[in-house]
């Protein structure tokens, strides 16, 4: 191989690799984290159809079928322009419950619950007994290709009395939820992760009062801009 095309070559390649680099690296730091809290007021205890906070991106998130136990979020009016998106993105993601010795059903507050038919669940309103709850989160639909679903980073727990207490398991572990005698709070909460969470008592009864799911935007994929870039290279290469 003639040493002049050799030396060229190989500048050719370090300029496609450290384009490469850079493309990703801008990517990386370019994208857009958006949680949607369904933990605090407006939440999961106020019902289907309610406003449901998010955090790092506007837009407006509700929820349909919540008596069903399969519950519908819809995200709308998602600014993601810095992504190179549009200002009216939108996405819907959707968390299905099943239940142990039960069915999951709405309580009276809204909350999740198990509806006793089999073992020694007493509470229609709570998760009690030999009952668990399991909740699985999916993206449904997203206008904007680049959207992904991190999972559940908090739950949420409601209708603890004094010294009542659950285990929340999780793809990280499990979360030990309980009510001190001298707390004011019926519902504490902690950090989890994943996609599912399993509610089982400890003692006492419970439910699910809400949580929170993060979601990445990203630019679109650079793939085809790498790939522009390559024969970019290629073009210069062979005109030399």
């Amino acid at each position: 191989m003639n040493p002049k095309n050799l030396s060229l070559t190989k500048s050719t390649f370090s300029t496609f690799c450290a384009a490469a680099v850079a493309a990703s690296t801008l990517g990386a730091d370019a994208a857009t984290i958006i949680t949607v809290n369904n933990s605090s007021r407006p939440g999961i205890s106020s019902g289907a159809g309610s406003t449901i906070e998010i955090a790092g991106a506007t837009g407006i998130a509700t929820k349909t079928g919540l008596a069903s136990g399969s519950v519908v979020y819809t995200v709308t009016g998602v600014d993601l322009t810095s992504e190179g998106g549009t200002a009216t993105e939108s996405f819907s993601f959707t968390v299905t419950y099943t239940a142990a010795n039960g069915t999951p059903a709405a309580n009276g507050f809204g909350n999740m619950a198990v509806n006793a038919s089999t073992g020694t669940g007493t509470d229609n309103n709570q998760i009690d007994g030999d009952e668990t709850l399991t909740g699985i989160v999916s993206l449904t639909s997203s206008t904007f290709a680049g959207l992904g679903l991190n999972g559940f980073t908090e739950y949420k727990g409601g209708g603890f009395q004094n010294g009542e207490t659950a285990t929340i398991t999780h793809a990280g572990g499990s979360l030990f939820l309980a009510k001190p005698g001298n707390s004011d709070s019926s519902s504490p909460f902690g950090s989890i992760s994943g996609t599912s969470f399993t509610h089982t008592p400890t003692s006492g009864g419970h439910n699910t009062e809400g949580f929170k799911i993060q979601f990445t935007a990203v630019p679109e994929p650079t793939s085809v801009a790498l790939f522009g870039l390559g024969g970019l290279a290629l073009i210069v290469r062979r005109r030399r």
